[in-house]
C-alpha cells in the first residue's frame, strides 16, 4: 500500500506542472516523520502510518487558471484505477475459472498459495483507496485540516473554484480561500 501512495502522490506531482501549479512537497502517511528524500526537486517526506498522502502546490506565476487544473486531482485517481485494474488482471490471471473475493482473501486456507490471500487483501485495500479518493468529500487529514478528496477537488476546478490552501513550517492550515478561477 506504500508503493500505491506513493505513485498516486508522484502522479500529482507529476501532472501539477502541466496543470499550472509548482510542486512544493509530498507527504507520504502520517505520523512521525521517518524520513525525506528528494524527488527531482521536490522534497518527499515518509510518515511511520501509510495511511494518506498529500502533494504540496503553489500556482505558477502566469498559468492560466482554467478547468485544465482538474487534471491535477484526476491523476491521483486515474493512478488509483490503474493499480486497481492490474490488481485485478493478476487476480484472474492467478485464479482462472473461479474468481470470488473469497478464495483469495482466505489469506491461504483455501488456496495452495498464501500470496493469493495477500493478493486479495491488496485488492480490496486498493479498492477502497480508489473508492474513498473518487468520492466526493471532505477528509480529515494530520493536525485536523479538512482537505477536499480527489473526486471533490475535480468537481471544485470543473465549477470554477479554486482549492487553495495555507502552509505554516511544514504544518497545513485551514483552507484560506475560494475564490472563482472565470465566468461560465
Amino acid at each position: 500500500m506504500v508503493l500505491s501512495l506513493v505513485l498516486h502522490e508522484a502522479a500529482h506531482a507529476t501532472v501539477s506542472r502541466w496543470a499550472g501549479f509548482e510542486p512544493q512537497e509530498i507527504v507520504v502517511g502520517q505520523g512521525p516523520l521517518l524520513f525525506t528524500v528528494d524527488v527531482l526537486g521536490v522534497p518527499m517526506r515518509f510518515h511511520f502510518l501509510p495511511i494518506g498522502g498529500l502533494t504540496v502546490t503553489r500556482p505558477r506565476a502566469g498559468a492560466p487558471l482554467d478547468r485544465r487544473r482538474a487534471l491535477f486531482p484526476a491523476a491521483g485517481v486515474a493512478t488509483d484505477l490503474a493499480l486497481l485494474l492490474v490488481l485485478v488482471g493478476l487476480a484472474v490471471r492467478f485464479h482462472p475459472g473461479n474468481f470470488g473475493l473469497a478464495p483469495f482473501v482466505a489469506l491461504g486456507k483455501v488456496t495452495p498459495y498464501r500470496w493469493q490471500g495477500y493478493l486479495g487483501w491488496l485488492l480490496i485495500l486498493q479498492e477502497l483507496r480508489f473508492l474513498g479518493n473518487l468520492v466526493p468529500r471532505n477528509i480529515r487529514g494530520a493536525h485536523g485540516l479538512r482537505i477536499p478528496s480527489d473526486g471533490r477537488q475535480v468537481l471544485l476546478y470543473l465549477s470554477g473554484k479554486e482549492v487553495t490552501y495555507r502552509f505554516e513550517d511544514g504544518a497545513a492550515s485551514a483552507p484560506v480561500s475560494s475564490q472563482r478561477l472565470w465566468r461560465p
